[in-house]
């Protein structure tokens, strides 16, 4: 009988201790994923703040795409305008040389 007293508390010490392992590896994994989920807020804050970034130098980059191309065209309008001027004067010259290729005649 004694034996069996004794086999019994062994059994509820056994019991008690995998009882008592248990809580502490629940209390183990319940730590790590207190900290995973910081770890993934953390992650979502961060792709949220590269998402904007990343936004921003979009929307920046259409603006500069769109100056450049404004730029371009008055570029091209202003060789143009050149061009006609350089003829303008060309014609002027030669109008100029005819007379006075007349007068010195």
């Amino acid at each position: 009988m004694t034996k069996n007293m004794e086999d019994v508390t062994k059994q509820s010490w056994t019991l008690e201790e995998a009882k008592l392992g248990s809580t502490e590896e629940i209390q183990g994994y319940q730590k790590e994923v207190a900290s995973l989920k910081e770890q993934v807020q953390e992650l979502q804050n961060q792709s949220q703040e590269k998402t904007e970034r990343l936004k921003t130098a979009e929307a920046n980059s259409v603006a500069l795409q769109k100056q450049s191309e404004g730029l371009l065209l008055e570029y091209d309008r202003l060789i143009a305008e050149n061009r006609d001027l350089r003829d303008q004067l060309q014609s002027i010259d030669i109008r100029l040389s005819h007379s006075d290729g007349k007068k010195n005649s």
